[in-house]
């Protein structure tokens, strides 16, 4: 079964940080059944192998654990997840060494090394890889980072992205003009219920 991936996105304010936990761990909570994946853009970190056979994709889960996902590197195909105990200064050494360990459980050559991908790399995965890409602004005078990641990817996945407003912010006129341009659906929240709410109903709907 192909691994159904929602895709969160929006500033890494403290406010709007715990939102966006909050939104994913009701989303994996409520649907961990489905062989779904939520991910948070700034908890995660792509590698690829330097004969370009492999990628790994690594979430920072906690302050000491994370998940890999081993792909397919040319056929974008999951190939294996593993939970590891691991500290923060040596994920890119675990990392390599859990893709040895893989190889040499398959009988595979396994490669000389892992080479760190750059932010728009993990960007263009990541969307292609998501059905479902939400934007969620929760105050309007942040840095907006959120802006660059929804401009470089909404004119090639327009109909993946939703944008999602809490109802006492104003949006910028650019930013309104970019959402109406791409016909990007956006949504007002009051609160974090209300998100979540509304969030779920996407997903049940979009995933059957």
């Amino acid at each position: 079964m192909e691994p159904k991936v929602v895709l969160l996105l929006g500033s890494f304010d403290e406010e709007t940080k715990e939102v966006l936990n909050a939104l994913k761990n009701e989303i994996i909570r409520l649907f961990s059944g489905l062989d779904l994946y939520c991910f948070l853009l700034d908890d995660l970190e792509l590698y690829a192998s330097t004969d370009g056979e492999y990628g790994v994709l690594v979430e920072l889960y906690s302050l000491d654990s994370i998940t890999m996902f081993l792909f397919d590197n040319r056929a974008k195909i999951l190939l294996h997840t593993e939970d590891i105990k691991v500290t923060r200064d040596n994920i890119a050494s675990e990392t390599f060494e859990f893709l040895k360990n893989w190889c040499n459980k398959k009988d595979k050559v396994a490669p000389e090394g892992l080479i760190p991908q750059t932010f728009f790399m993990k960007l263009e995965l990541l969307f292609r890889a998501s059905k479902i890409i939400l934007v969620i602004r929760r105050k309007e005078e942040t840095r907006g980072g959120e802006y660059i990641e929804l401009a470089y990817g909404i004119r090639e996945h327009r109909d993946k992205f939703y944008f999602f407003a809490k109802k006492d912010i104003s949006l910028s006129t650019m930013v309104d003009e970019l959402l109406n341009k791409f016909n990007v659906q956006k949504r007002g929240y009051v609160d974090t219920n209300d998100l979540v709410k509304q969030v779920l109903d996407i997903i049940k709907v979009d995933f059957g």
